[in-house]
């Protein structure tokens, strides 16, 4: 693990969090999403490899405002980031459940 990765504040992961929500309730991503279900025919397996390509569509301008890389390191970097406050003992619970939800 990075320890010069970036980091984030409490606020400021649960503005990430309201930023992923909204990407993800846009009715273009869902649209694809739903193709994407249908173009995979139901296959579990087939879906989650192809739908972080599809999601990172959407993740991309997020990262990018932020302060993260705009693609797959940027995006591991930002989960690291959130999970400062997800995981572990020192989890504030409440963002926990914001970030499951999302």
């Amino acid at each position: 693990q990075k320890q010069d990765r970036k980091r984030l504040t409490l606020e400021g992961a649960s503005d990430l969090l309201d930023d992923l929500e909204r990407a993800y309730s846009d009715p273009w991503f869902v649209r694809r999403v739903d193709k994407l279900i249908k173009d995979v025919r139901f296959d579990s397996r087939a879906f989650m490899s192809h739908l972080s390509a599809v999601a990172l569509d959407v993740q991309r301008p997020i990262l990018e405002k932020w302060g993260f890389e705009a693609g797959p390191d940027g995006l591991a970097e930002m989960r690291a980031a959130l999970q400062d406050f997800t995981r572990g003992s020192g989890a504030d619970g409440p963002l926990r459940a914001k970030a499951e939800a999302v």
